[in-house]
């Protein structure tokens, strides 16, 4: 479902409604499946040509998940029409869509072993812009067929879009992280209740890719842009909607460590603190924790320092915010430190003021308890040693 999400599935982020407190049957042999757009819609295709344009009656008789399927995917009769005209070969394939409920029933049933409280709204059948594959609104899930035929699994996307459904999503913008965990909790218990994937070659290329797509996730995921992320349509060299499988390992990294698996579920759908998932998750570990990576003007553990140096300079693994020294607990080891000069301009680097005695071991340790990145993330704790020549 992912390299298809920008045709397939584009959710609006303003307003999120807490669409699981909608009051719907709990009960999977009560779901309902409306198919009543499909039969309008294939005879308003019919009618092309013989009037101005048969997608108005289409469009404006149609039901309530047609209606919120209209702005920001179908947007309108005229570009409804226009699509259609331009890819007749998108909606004859569409034709031989059938259905039968029973092919979703079961899975609806494990899903409710899985979340009791699971709500289920009606699923409503349209034909759309060829845009948009599936989405959940307040009144349902709304499902685009005409990309059904174009290789997207239905149960998937139904339980995908489902669990959008009883995600507690409160009314606001969503940073990347967070948008990336919603999607990626719905792919990941979309997978554990269909058995399958709705995107498996996406999934496939980032697990050969797993580190370096993290690091720089890391790097941009408390941005509101969601960049070449999610929901950004397909590029050349790699799958879009990357973000998706970043969601869906942070998941299923928390459902690993849980040992209540039903309750693992429950956090993922309701958990609002997304960013306490992600460092949970322990994926972030080494991306968060910002780290010294060099000493200067001698490395780390030097036994033959020039004790005449007044200065020393630790060189951290990205910017940083506030200080914290303290002496090591050895008694054979002096504490060198006089005073502080300060922060570089780009904050990668604090200066020290030494002052040093040959032949001498020197020792302090950097603590995490003022050191902070801009995302509040504390530093790894270090020690610094080192020895002064002999005079």
């Amino acid at each position: 479902m992912h390299k298809l999400t920008t045709t397939l599935l584009f959710i609006f982020l303003w307003p999120y409604l807490f669409w699981g407190q909608s009051s719907f049957t709990q009960d999977p042999g009560e779901a309902q499946f409306v198919l009543t757009d499909l039969g309008h819609f294939w005879q308003a295709y019919e009618a092309i040509g013989l009037v101005e344009n048969p997608f108005v009656d289409y469009l404006e008789n149609g039901s309530l998940g047609l209606q919120d399927f209209i702005s920001g995917r179908i947007m309108d009769a005229d570009n409804l029409l226009a699509q259609v005209q331009q890819e007749p070969q998108v909606y004859e394939a569409a034709r031989s869509f059938t259905f039968n409920s029973e092919s979703i029933r079961p899975y609806y049933q494990s899903l409710l072993d899985w979340y009791p409280y699971t709500q289920f709204p009606p699923v409503y059948f349209v034909i759309g812009a060829n845009n948009s594959g599936g989405t959940s609104t307040e009144h349902g899930l709304i499902i685009g067929v005409e990309k059904l035929a174009q290789g997207v699994d239905l149960p998937f996307l139904v339980i995908h879009e489902c669990m959008h459904f009883q995600q507690n999503r409160a009314p606001r913008s969503y940073n990347l992280l967070e948008q990336a965990i919603i999607e990626g909790s719905a792919d990941f218990i979309a997978e554990l209740v269909t058995g399958r994937l709705g995107n498996p070659e996406l999934y496939s290329y980032c697990d050969q890719r797993k580190e370096a797509l993290l690091g720089e996730f890391a790097k941009q995921m408390y941005q509101m842009d969601y960049g070449d992320w999610l929901y950004q349509g397909d590029f050349e060299d790699k799958p879009s909607d990357i973000g998706y499988w970043v969601g869906y390992q942070i998941c299923t990294a928390i459902f690993a460590q849980a040992a209540d698996k039903k309750l693992a579920i429950n956090r993922l759908l309701n958990n609002t603190d997304y960013e306490s998932l992600m460092i949970e998750s322990g994926l972030f570990t080494q991306y968060l924790t910002p780290r010294v990576v060099e000493v200067l003007p001698f490395a780390n553990l030097s036994r033959e320092v020039d004790f005449t140096i007044t200065e020393l300079t630790l060189v951290f693994s990205e910017a940083m915010n506030g200080s914290s020294f303290e002496p090591l607990a050895d008694e054979e080891v002096a504490f060198p430190l006089v005073d502080v000069i300060g922060y570089s301009k780009d904050r990668n680097s604090f200066d020290l003021k030494i002052a040093l005695e040959p032949g001498t071991s020197y020792g302090f340790k950097v603590t995490n308890r003022g050191f902070q990145n801009d995302y509040g993330f504390a530093l790894e704790e270090c020690e610094i040693r080192f020895t002064t020549k002999e005079e």
